[in-house]
Order: C-alpha cells, then structure tokens, then sequence
C-alpha cells in the first residue's frame, strides 16, 4: 500500500512526524527546518539524508507546522516572535495551498498569545477567540482544535500539547465525529521510564554531572530545596520519585539548579541527556549529533511531541485522507 506524503516543517528533531511514519502509514518526503544542526539530528531519528537545500515537493497529502515558539521570550518580545512566527507560517500555506495540515503548538509556552482578549471575527464573520483558528479559517480550512495531555497517554508529566488539524477537503462535522480526544493509557509512573538505566549505563549518553552530589544528597524522594534545611540554595533540586509521575521537564533539565524536575529517584546526581529523553516520551532510537551541547539537545527534547501519542493521531489521519482519496 502507497504511503501518504507528509512535508515536514519540524525545525527539530522530529518526533510528531516520527510517530506518523512508526505507523507505515506515512512517510516524510521533506523536511523545511533551515537550521543544519537541527537537520542532522532529524535525519537520524528519520534514517533519512534531508538537507536544507533540498526542493520541496509540489503535492504532499499532509503538511506538518511545529514552530519553536521562543518559550523563555517573554512580554513583547514573545508576541512579536509568535506573531512573526504565525506570518511565515500563514504566506508559506497561501503560497502552496495544502489541502491537509496540522499546526502544533504548546499550550504552556504562549498562553496568552493562544487567544484573544476579544472575540475576533474571520473574513467570513466566523467568531472566534483563538488567533491560530482565526488564521487557519480565513485561509479556506476546516478546522478542529483539540488540546492533549501527555500524563492522560502515559507519560509521567503534565505537558500539554494544542494541536490544529485542518483540510480544505473533510468536512467540520467529519472532525467532530472523529475527534481525538478519546486515547487513553494506563499511567506510567518514572521507574517504568528509568528501570534499566543505573549510575554508570551506557545508555544515559551523557555523562551526568557530580558537582551537586552533596547537596542532591539530602533531598528526599518527591521533595526538594524548599524543604530542606541543610541547602541554602531554595530554588531547584527537585527530586523525582520512583513510584510517582514526574512533573513537568524545562528545557534546563539536566541541571539541580532547574525549576523543574531534574534529580534522579535513586541517584545523587542530575538527570542525563537520555533520562530526560525518556521521561518526554522518546524512545532510544533517537539520536543527537555530539558535537551539540547539553542545552541544545535538551531544548530539542523539551520541544518534541512523543511519538507513541503522534502514531495514535496518525491513525485516525490517514483513515480521513485515504477515505476522502477513494
């Protein structure tokens, strides 16, 4: 069976994508991100050779959009980075005009940028208060909105996803019908992720960092410097607990010092590179270039989208595609 095309504007490391393609449902045929770094790691976790001056493919059943939307801007400046990001994003669909497309987004990293104080009204005097619906509508799309969370799939953290499927050619009531909002799994709480790395596994692909060993050391399970009387520092050293989900992982993961979560259950130490991965729902089987630093890569895995959720999403895509083909 032919597998429907999907071109990528992923400007990291690919994991929405990479749970459409795990289905063999879809494949990539394109991948938009400019930054070269960003794009060898793609390739890896895609087994492609993608390049940045590559030409985008004419016809492709699906076009993907997942803007890094500059989380730690903040004020102004996070509303012009978004607005410019939204721009880009509204000449290139003008431009090419796909008939499907997927707009992902992070509910926490902009959440007030993803609605309106007052109601805005579409070319076609559709009301609506969402700037990114607003947009999509007046482009000629069908739109259904759904926000997902990672903890309701299994993941052992609160991140929260708000995603945009729409098509020039599924009709409204279709999306209706057909939402996403019904997957469930059991939870998986931190040791289901961490089970098989210890202090010194190979698969922890960085080397954690020891300078914090003292002070992880009296932090409690579940607990952290807030709560403890033996560390001055009262900010950060949040340890994670074994048989409980993890909060929320921030880009700065892999530091004691981060406001997230970011001491491992057992070890006095920081979490590495490869637990981090893990705990945001990515499998082993992604890779990053060494040569980047311990901050790029963990930016990249705090944008990601798990993949085990994305091929869920992936299934019901292209059962609406294929059936509209027919």
């Amino acid at each position: 069976m032919e597998k429907l095309k999907i071109i990528d504007f992923d400007p990291g490391c690919g994991g929405f994508t990479k749970g459409f393609e795990d289905t063999n449902l879809f494949e990539v045929v394109y991948n938009g991100s400019l930054n070269e770094n960003n794009i060898l790691c793609y390739n890896k976790t895609h087994f492609n050779d993608f390049n940045y001056l590559d030409i985008m493919p004419k016809e492709a059943d699906l076009a993907v959009f997942t803007p890094i939307l500059g989380d730690k801007l903040s004020g102004v400046g996070k509303k012009n980075f978004f607005q410019k990001q939204l721009d880009n994003f509204t000449a290139l669909v003008s431009l090419y005009d796909f008939s499907n497309l997927i707009f992902l987004t992070k509910r926490e990293a902009i959440p007030a940028l993803h609605f309106s104080n007052k109601v805005m009204k579409t070319s076609d005097n559709y009301p609506t208060k969402d700037i990114i619906c607003c947009r999509l509508l007046d482009l000629g799309y069908n739109v259904f909105n759904f926000v997902l969370n990672g903890s309701g799939f299994g993941l052992p953290q609160n991140k929260f996803f708000n995603i945009y499927w729409a098509s020039k050619v599924i009709d409204e009531s279709i999306f209706i019908k057909d939402g996403f909002g019904f997957f469930k799994r059991p939870y998986r709480v931190v040791k289901h992720f961490l089970h098989d790395i210890d202090d010194d596994s190979d698969l922890s692909w960085h080397n954690p960092d020891y300078k914090k060993r003292y002070e992880c050391s009296f932090i409690k399970p579940g607990s952290n410097a807030l709560k403890t009387k033996e560390i001055p520092q009262k900010t950060g050293y949040f340890r994670l607990d074994m048989n409980k989900l993890s909060g929320q992982l921030l880009y700065d993961f892999y530091n004691v010092s981060s406001k997230g979560p970011s001491i491992h259950p057992l070890y006095d130490r920081p979490l590495t590179i490869r637990e981090g991965a893990r705990l945001c729902g990515l499998t082993d089987d992604f890779t990053w270039d060494s040569k980047l630093s311990k901050k790029q890569v963990a930016s990249m895995i705090y944008n990601s989208f798990p993949p085990f959720i994305s091929s869920l999403i992936a299934k019901k895509v292209a059962k609406l595609i294929k059936k509209n083909i027919e």
